[in-house]
């Protein structure tokens, strides 16, 4: 599957290591020495090589300390409501590839019946669906999201590479060519090149607009982050993101 909605964002932004190669005049053609293009390049694989390393070693740590947790919630999912422990989406991926985020059930078995129901206490602006004090969501289901417990299956999907440790929030395909109504001062436009910039990127369990406030942000927040950490991205950036979402974790904000 290609790009999903939008244009792509200005090649000042960055993308691939390709991408830098060919937007910074990768052709030879170019009087830049050593701090041109092929050492951004390298700079850019390095990252990559690191953020892959740190996430795979993350990930196999948190998943094989948190096994007896994991196991205690499965339990209690299925004590309190009938259907599946897992619950799997399909999300849009780097370059717009879909694949299915999972997370701990939180919802009754037939949430998505439900949700018709539901849209116009959509408690999030744009291209996103979220209520607060869901009906859907059972008693355990809430001690997980105001937690973030029900985020721990995410880890298997950044063991396989669907995900990374750090970037956006991955939307929802059906998410993905909203046209609805927006707030002020938010024009389709800029949900596009939103869009479109941060599926250049791989999405993340957490981010910046995770340590900002999440849910409790408006839209112009949470665009104003996404693009700020394709800008952004590094090491630094990623590592001071990952020692602060502990502390957000612990307080809730944001989460519902």
């Amino acid at each position: 599957m290609g790009e999903v909605g939008g244009t792509r964002p200005s090649s000042g932004r960055r993308g691939n290591c390709c991408d830098c190669c060919n937007s910074r005049g990768g052709t030879g053609k170019t009087s830049r020495t050593a701090t041109g293009p092929g050492a951004a390049c390298r700079s850019a694989r390095a990252y990559e090589l690191a953020k892959r390393v740190l996430d795979v070693l993350v990930s196999a740590v948190v998943l094989i300390l948190c096994l007896p947790l994991c196991l205690l919630i499965a339990v209690a999912i299925r004590l309190e409501s009938r259907g599946g422990v897992l619950f799997a989406q399909k999300r849009a991926g780097r370059n717009g590839e879909p694949f299915r985020m999972l997370k701990f059930r939180s919802m009754v078995r037939d949430a998505q019946v439900r949700r018709e129901r539901l849209v116009k206490e959509n408690g999030t602006d744009g291209p996103v669906f979220k209520v607060r004090n869901d009906s859907r969501i059972t008693r355990v289901g809430r001690v997980l999201r105001r937690t973030s417990l029900d985020e721990l299956p995410q880890f298997l999907n950044v063991l396989r590479g669907d995900m990374s440790l750090v970037g956006p929030r991955p939307l929802p395909v059906s998410d993905i060519g909203h046209r609805g109504p927006l707030p002020p001062g938010i024009s389709q436009d800029v949900i596009d090149e939103w869009v479109a910039a941060r599926l250049t990127v791989s999405p993340g369990v957490t981010g910046l607009w995770q340590i900002n406030g999440r849910s409790l942000l408006p839209l112009e927040g949470w665009v104003r982050y996404d693009m700020e950490y394709v800008e952004k991205q590094s090491a630094l950036v990623d590592i001071k993101i990952l020692l602060l979402t502990p502390l957000v974790v612990f307080t809730g904000r944001g989460a519902f």
